[in-house]
């Protein structure tokens, strides 16, 4: 029983970590943008991201052993790899366009987009609370997209898309996690998004040397982000269930809100506010109910 409690408490610590780790994300990669253009940005970010992941993977002597499995398991990350990058560059692009808190409570909806995959590819039912938590959260985020005028149909669009993206991985990793360490899927997105965004920035000619306040920026953003949190979060899975996990993360937008405010001096309006509350209770209603669904699965 000790050894559960112990096990319980790593998880909800690493995931409070992640989600500390995750919101801080928002406030370097909103002030090093204030300098840069976002995929000059990009490659900077994820330069410095690399070589703490090379660290690690030295450290660990886990070289030979991470090849071996992005060799085994090429097909999920090539998809992992390109679709991240996409993704990323969006996520990065609306942080440097809006108020960082919004794209931080649109961004709490995956888990009901987890539900929707589930949904269209495996045809799985939803029960009484998934939808009446997903109906509440769209409503917040109906309420949240009528609140934010300066967002517009066109970027709460793109910020939904990017979401569903992210879920789907979210679903993928979640299965994989199994027969791959999850530090490697985590320095593995790291080391593609470099490849990739660095690839886009010579072909394109934009290569400049960051400003020293850009530079401290993303050296600690860089650390924080897609190595900590990612690999804090997908260790959490190992000790949590996701749901669990979910739950403890919807924190994370309250984290963005008050980090934006301090750190930033941009405030939500009152029914932005009131519109990301709405979609943090449907969506941990939806979760609540996803569990309930597999217990009461398991025990037939």
């Amino acid at each position: 029983m000790i050894r559960n409690l112990n096990s319980k408490l790593k998880g909800v610590l690493l995931t409070l970590i992640s989600a500390t780790g995750y919101s801080a994300v928002y406030i370097f990669a909103k002030l090093a943008q204030r300098d840069l253009p976002t995929s000059l940005f990009l490659f900077w970010w994820f330069l410095f991201a690399s070589i703490w992941s090379l660290l690690i993977l030295v450290a660990k002597r886990d070289i030979l052993s991470f090849l071996h499995k992005i060799k085994e398991h090429w097909i999920f990350f090539l998809y992992f790899g390109s679709s991240e990058a996409f993704a990323t560059f969006l996520f990065f692009y609306m942080v440097k366009k809006l108020n960082p808190s919004l794209i931080s409570f649109i961004v709490n909806l995956q888990p009901l987009f987890v539900i929707f995959w589930g949904f269209l590819i495996l045809s799985e039912k939803l029960n009484l609370f998934e939808a009446i938590g997903g109906a509440i959260a769209i409503a917040g985020t109906v309420l949240i997209s009528y609140a934010s005028p300066e967002a517009g149909i066109f970027y709460i669009g793109v910020l939904i898309f990017m979401t569903l993206i992210y879920s789907l991985n979210t679903v993928l990793v979640r299965y994989k996690v199994r027969g791959i360490p999850a530090i490697f899927i985590a320095i593995f997105r790291v080391y593609t998004l470099f490849l990739l965004y660095t690839g886009y920035l010579f072909a394109t000619g934009k290569f400049a040397l960051p400003t020293t306040f850009a530079f401290i920026n993303i050296l600690f953003g860089s650390l924080l982000g897609p190595v900590v949190a990612t690999y804090s979060v997908f260790q959490a899975l190992k000790y949590l269930k996701a749901a669990n996990v979910s739950i403890i993360k919807s924190i994370q937008p309250f984290m963005v809100v008050l980090a934006t405010y301090i750190f930033l001096g941009e405030s939500l309006k009152p029914n932005q506010f009131l519109g990301g509350i709405i979609i943090i209770i449907g969506i941990n209603i939806l979760i609540i109910g996803n569990r309930s669904q597999i217990k009461n699965a398991l025990s037939k």
